[in-house]
């Protein structure tokens, strides 16, 4: 049972009600997150990920005669800097999801650990016999 847990993606080791599966209500106007999937929420570099930057927003607008706001342009390359930046600390297994508060982090981390010290305490009483 533990190899499973290792070889499954991290979001298919919680029910459907768990914290980490509800994802917040998006208050942005649905359009600009159309705009970013439409650019990309990235580019690979010779690093690897990197976020999208002017040129990008530039070419997308000539080749598509979309012509976003300049302050929904600088929240389409905001979305894609945050993106890139938690696609790198996503690959932390002790990394929390970004939507959840401080509180409800603790609390995660607080059940993960007392789940922890229950196996434990199983393992050794069936060891034990």
């Amino acid at each position: 049972m533990d190899g499973d847990l290792i070889k499954k993606k991290r979001s298919e080791q919680y029910d459907d009600n768990h914290p980490l599966k509800k994802l917040p209500t998006v208050k942005i106007a649905p359009y600009i997150l159309k705009y970013a999937m439409d650019v990309g929420l990235f580019k690979v570099g010779s690093m690897g990920l990197t976020p999208i930057d002017w040129p990008d927003l530039l070419a997308w607008s000539s080749m598509t005669n979309i012509n976003p706001h300049p302050e929904e342009s600088r929240i389409i390359r905001e979305l894609s800097q945050v993106y890139v930046a938690w696609s790198s600390k996503a690959k932390d297994p002790n990394c929390g999801a970004p939507y959840l508060s401080k509180g409800q982090e603790q609390a995660n981390k607080q059940a993960k650990s007392d789940n922890i010290k229950a196996q434990m305490a199983q393992f050794r009483k069936n060891r034990n016999g």
